[in-house]
């Protein structure tokens, strides 16, 4: 308690399994909503708030198209964006080249209603190009291509990177 300001903290210990722990939450899931009740003085009514518990999102690749001139496949697995669970929803990840120069913006979808896992394609082309034009332009067989997304629960950034083993129409 903070007698200054009036507000109030604590916490809670969460575990994702069944326990017989009753000091912990059990079978607190990533995205898992839960509510809490306190009861204010000021006015004798009981207040309620909810909460999500948070998950650290992993983005990757795939890595079976990793061909300088095809599209990359991009997955993104972080519970908490399932906001809606009734509807499919999108996220954002940023794609560069190591090398630097082109940066493009990837809307992926949710693969299905309230999964928590999207996806998405971007093409790649050897040709140069525009930044942000919806093709990552200028990549080349051996190019390091990076994928980052930015997860606002809890605040950081998750990155993935992909060497790009051959390019499209090469005979090897």
């Amino acid at each position: 308690l903070d007698d200054t300001c009036g507000i109030f903290t604590g916490s809670v210990s969460t575990v994702s399994r069944e326990t017989y722990d009753t000091a912990k939450i059990n079978l607190a899931a990533p995205g898992t909503r839960v509510e809490t009740t306190y009861f204010d003085c000021s006015d004798n009514e009981a207040q309620t708030m909810y909460v999500r518990i948070a998950t650290t999102g992993v983005v990757s690749f795939n890595t079976t198209g990793n061909v300088a001139g095809l599209p990359v496949a991009i997955t993104l697995d972080d519970g908490d964006l399932n906001v809606d669970p009734a509807a499919a929803e999108t996220a954002t990840v940023v794609v560069t080249k190591a090398s630097g120069g082109d940066e493009e913006v990837v809307t992926l979808g949710e693969t299905g209603v309230g999964s928590g896992v999207f996806t998405g394609l971007l093409d790649t082309s050897a040709l140069a190009g525009a930044s942000s034009d919806g093709v990552l332009n200028g990549v080349r067989r051996g190019e390091t291509v990076l994928v980052r997304y930015h997860d606002a629960q809890p605040a950081v950034n998750v990155t993935d990177r992909i060497e790009l083993a051959t390019e499209a129409g090469a005979v090897l």
